[in-house]
C-alpha cells in the first residue's frame, strides 16, 4: 500500500518537467530482482547519476526531498 501513495508523488514529478524515469517492481512477485537489487524495504527510491547508483531514500518521499536530492 505505501508504493501506491508514493507513485503519485513521481507522476507529479515527471509531468512537472524533471527529467526522471520510475519503474514499479511488484516485490512480492519479484523476488529475485529484489534480492539482486539489495533492497530490504520498501518503497524505496534508488537514484542514478551518470548511468550509476547515487543515492537510495527508503520510505516515502515527498516532491521536495526527491528534488533536493537530484539537484545535488
Amino acid at each position: 500500500m505505501p508504493c501506491k501513495i508514493y507513485q503519485p508523488v513521481l507522476v507529479e514529478l515527471k509531468h512537472e518537467g524533471m527529467n526522471i524515469d520510475f519503474i514499479n517492481i511488484e516485490a512480492d512477485e519479484n523476488r529475485e530482482k529484489v534480492l539482486n537489487s539489495k533492497i530490504s524495504s520498501i518503497p524505496i527510491t534508488i537514484i542514478y547519476k551518470d548511468g550509476k547508483e547515487w543515492e537510495r531514500l527508503v520510505g516515502s518521499q515527498s516532491k521536495e526531498q526527491i528534488k533536493y536530492f537530484m539537484s545535488e
